[in-house]
């Protein structure tokens, strides 16, 4: 239940500051995003923002991390264009078993920017997106590990990397050399 009549309001709230801010390419702070929502009369913590980003991020926007001074949150707003060349990639389909909510792990995926909105499309349990570098993002997700995920992993060519648990890692090595047994002479 919410706090106070306004704290309903809170996520749109951080959704417009994070708007106004990245149209003038500035980041904002969780001091700021803190500080804004105390303006409008709403008490926030860190874990409850974190809980919103991740919440607009699997809306679908594009919210992202800045680690280097200074640091802060913004909501990239370009987007590509309708025609714009998408990797050729069947989705790994799931259906939604007791077996599938069981196999769910939280993975860990080295992404190149370039595929990242298709990655979280496809995926869609992107639990965090951390900047690794300008061309590079790590993404959590939450996904099955089956033989469909890494049919969809190899399909993903070297544009995405699992690098974590290495229990999966292994595993995914395991099915890669399995498949090289097949097909040698």
């Amino acid at each position: 239940m919410a706090k106070s009549c306004n704290q309903k309001l809170k996520i749109l709230y951080l959704l417009e500051l994070l708007r106004e801010r990245s149209q003038d390419e500035q980041m904002v702070s969780m001091q700021e995003i803190i500080d804004f929502l105390e303006e409008k009369g709403i008490q926030a913590e860190r874990k409850s923002i974190y809980d919103d980003m991740d919440a607009l991020r699997y809306y679908g926007l594009d919210i992202r991390y800045n680690r280097k001074r200074p640091g802060g949150y913004y909501l990239v707003t370009e987007r590509q264009p309708e025609n714009a060349a998408k990797p050729k990639v069947q989705e790994p389909e799931h259906d939604q078993t007791d077996t599938d909510k069981e196999n769910r792990k939280r993975l860990k995926l080295l992404c190149e920017r370039s595929v990242q909105s298709f990655v979280e499309q496809q995926l869609g349990r992107v639990v965090n997106v951390k900047e690794k570098d300008e061309n590079y993002v790590i993404l959590t997700v939450e996904q099955s590990v089956d033989a469909r995920f890494f049919g969809w992993l190899v399909s993903m060519e070297k544009k995405v990397k699992l690098i974590k648990p290495k229990k999966v890692t292994g595993a995914f090595r395991d099915y890669l050399k399995g498949i090289v047994k097949e097909y040698k002479e």
